[in-house]
């Protein structure tokens, strides 16, 4: 939907739409369950809202970080890491296999990727490891797109 903005141009500022994730780790594997893969986007401008709940179906033996992958529009790569944005999350179903601290997530500069990680208050640590199957995980947040 175009939207003018002091002119007859249209400028196309606002868009809506769907798309699809997936998982990767370090090592091993880590397979998203098909019909609970899709988030939904809002872009306003360059700056991307994403949100939406995905289900891991099974792991084989995951280690390294958690990496979630799909996102609709690649980040934009500023100076001193200004772009980079940091995302919500929520875990559920049966969970994680082994106590995690807070888990938080940030987007790849000049990527479509959130790399999620624990944080204990002072260091982040890799993830994967401790997602088991059947683990829920709902998303939200925002980027700065390319």
């Amino acid at each position: 939907m175009p939207i003018y903005l002091g002119s007859t141009d249209a400028m196309d500022v606002y868009e809506e739409g769907g798309f699809d994730v997936a998982y990767t780790s370090g090592g091993g594997s880590v397979t998203i369950h098909p019909s609970v893969n899709r988030m939904s986007y809002t872009k306003i401008g360059r700056v991307v809202y994403v949100t939406g709940r995905t289900v891991i179906q099974t792991i084989n033996s995951p280690t390294g970080a958690l990496t979630l992958t799909g996102l609709p529009f690649t980040s934009a790569d500023l100076t001193e890491e200004s772009e980079l944005s940091y995302f919500t999350f929520q875990m559920g179903g049966t969970g994680l296999d082994i106590a995690a601290n807070a888990i938080q997530g940030s987007n790849s500069t000049g990527g479509t990727t959130i790399i999620i990680r624990e944080f204990d208050g002072t260091t982040a640590a890799d993830l994967a490891g401790k997602i088991g199957d059947d683990t829920d995980i709902g998303i939200t947040g925002w980027y700065i797109a390319a």
